[in-house]
C-alpha cells in the first residue's frame, strides 16, 4: 500500500503526488499532529530520493539546482535564523517549515491564539512574501459552480452564502471559522458533487445547481481586488527554467503550507464541530482577509484514496471568497453579490431532457447541466458585449432609477384621447 513508482522530480510536485503522500501519512496516524509530522518524513525522504536517483537531463534543469541547495541546507537571502528549544540552529527550509506549522496548530489548540497567528504570519509575510508571490487574477465571466441539496425549490438568494443573520448556522469548513460565513465555490460541476459527497445519480433529484459569472464591473469597490491567494498543489511554477533561488524558495514554501492545508478531513464528520485539519487554513483565512485578496484557490483531496474514478473527480479547483458586513442591517455581503451574475437554481430533472430510466452517469449529469447553463450564460453575455454602449449605459440607468430600489414606482398614464 506504501509503494510507489520511481520518482522523478517533476512529478514529485503534482497534485496527485503529493495526494498519495498526505494519504501515506494519514494512514501511518489517525491525528493532524501526528499525521503532519508522518508527512514531514515522507515529504523529505521522497524529494531526497527524487534528487539522487535523478538522470542528467534532470541534473541540467533549474529546478534540480534550486531543489538542491534547499536539500543541502543553503538559505535564501536575508533568511532569519530561528532558534529552537533554546538552541541556534542551523536548520533547513523544509524542517523550517513544518515547524512552525505544526507550532501554530499546537498553540491553537492549546488556546495561545495570538502566538498562533504570529506564526502563521511569519509564514505568510516572511517565508512566503504573499504581497509578492501566489496572486491568481480573475477575469470577467470567469465560471463557477455551487450546490445545494434541498427538497424544495430554491432561488438566487439561497444559492449565496449563508446570511450574517443566520450565523448560528454556520459550522466548521475548512477555510471558516463557525459562525463566520465564506462563499465556496467550484470551478466545475464534478467538483460540486464531489464537495457535496454525492456519488449515484439518484442522489441528484434534489440537487439544485447554479453557474456563477464573475461581474467586477457591476462592482466598483472590488474591479481593483481582483486576485484570489493561489494555494493550489501545482507544478506550473516549478517546470520553469528561469528561477531566482529566493523567488524558488519562496515558492517551496507556499507549496509546502499548501499541502499542509489540503489534508482531508478524516475524523471531524457528522455532528463534529472542531476539525483538525482545518485549524491551519482558518488561521490563514484570518490573516489573509486583511489583505488585497478577495479569496483563496485550492484544491480537495479525497479521503479514501486516490483511485481512477477519484482521481478524475478531483481534477478541479475551489475558490473561497471572504465576506464583509458594513451595515448592521446587511443580511449579505452587498459589494460580493454585486461581483457575480448567477444563474437560477436548477436540478437535472427541470431540464426536461433527464429520464431517469436512462441510467445517467454522474459524468453524464455533469455534462448536461454545464451544457444548459453555458447556453443560459450565453444570453447573458450579451450585456456584457454591449456594456460600453451609449445607448445600453442610458437603458442601464433607467433600469437602476425604477426596479433597484425594490418598490412598485407609481405610474400615471396620461391620454391624449379626453373621451378615454
Amino acid at each position: 500500500i506504501f509503494t510507489r513508482e520511481k520518482p522523478e522530480l517533476f512529478n514529485f510536485f503534482t497534485y496527485e503526488y503529493q495526494a498519495k503522500l498526505i494519504q501515506d501519512a494519514q494512514r501511518l496516524d489517525l491525528s493532524y499532529e501526528g499525521a503532519l509530522t508522518q508527512y514531514w518524513e515522507i515529504f523529505t525522504a521522497h524529494l531526497i530520493e527524487c534528487i539522487e536517483t535523478a538522470d542528467p537531463e534532470v541534473r541540467s534543469t533549474q529546478t534540480y539546482m534550486n531543489v538542491k541547495r534547499i536539500i543541502d541546507n543553503d538559505l535564501p537571502t536575508n533568511a532569519d535564523r530561528i532558534t529552537v528549544s533554546g538552541k541556534a540552529s542551523n536548520i533547513s527550509l523544509i524542517s523550517e517549515m513544518f515547524l512552525l506549522i505544526r507550532q501554530a496548530y499546537h498553540c491553537w489548540t492549546s488556546s495561545d491564539l495570538s502566538i498562533a497567528i504570529r506564526i502563521l504570519n511569519y509564514i505568510l509575510t516572511k517565508k512566503i512574501n504573499v504581497s509578492s508571490i501566489g496572486e491568481f487574477p480573475l477575469n470577467n465571466n470567469w465560471k463557477l459552480y455551487r450546490g445545494r441539496v434541498s427538497s424544495k425549490a430554491l432561488d438566487r438568494i439561497d444559492m449565496f452564502h449563508i446570511p450574517f443573520t443566520q450565523a448560528y448556522k454556520i459550522r466548521n469548513q475548512r477555510f471558516s471559522i463557525t459562525g463566520q460565513p465564506l462563499l465556496y465555490l467550484a470551478d466545475s460541476i464534478s467538483g460540486v458533487l464531489n464537495e457535496l459527497s454525492i456519488h449515484t445519480a439518484d442522489e441528484c433529484d434534489k440537487l439544485f445547481i447554479v453557474q456563477y459569472r464573475l461581474n467586477l464591473k457591476g462592482n466598483t469597490s472590488t474591479e481593483s481586488r481582483n486576485c484570489m491567494f493561489d494555494m493550489t498543489i501545482s507544478d506550473e511554477y516549478f517546470q520553469r527554467e528561469s528561477q531566482n533561488f529566493d523567488e524558488f524558495s519562496r515558492y517551496f514554501c507556499k507549496f509546502i503550507l499548501s499541502c499542509a492545508c489540503s489534508f482531508p478531513n478524516i475524523r471531524g464528520r457528522g455532528n463534529y464541530y472542531f476539525v483538525e485539519e482545518y485549524v491551519i487554513p482558518q488561521l490563514v483565512t484570518q490573516l489573509l482577509a486583511k489583505t488585497n485578496f478577495i479569496g483563496i484557490r485550492y484544491n480537495t483531496i479525497n479521503c479514501n484514496g486516490i483511485n481512477a474514478r477519484e482521481q478524475k473527480n478531483s481534477n478541479y479547483v475551489n475558490y473561497v471568497f471572504f465576506t464583509k458586513r458594513k451595515e448592521t442591517v446587511d443580511a449579505i455581503d452587498v459589494d460580493l453579490r454585486r461581483s457575480f451574475v448567477i444563474s437560477s437554481p436548477i436540478t437535472i430533472s427541470m431540464l426536461g431532457i433527464y429520464d431517469l430510466q436512462n441510467h445517467y452517469s454522474l459524468e453524464m449529469i455533469s455534462d448536461l447541466l454545464t451544457k444548459y447553463l453555458d447556453q443560459i450564460g450565453e444570453f447573458d453575455s450579451v450585456l456584457h458585449k454591449i456594456d460600453s454602449s451609449t445607448h445600453y449605459k442610458r437603458y442601464k440607468q433607467e433600469k437602476h432609477d425604477f426596479f433597484s430600489d425594490s418598490k412598485y414606482p407609481s405610474i400615471k398614464i396620461e391620454s391624449g384621447d379626453t373621451d378615454k
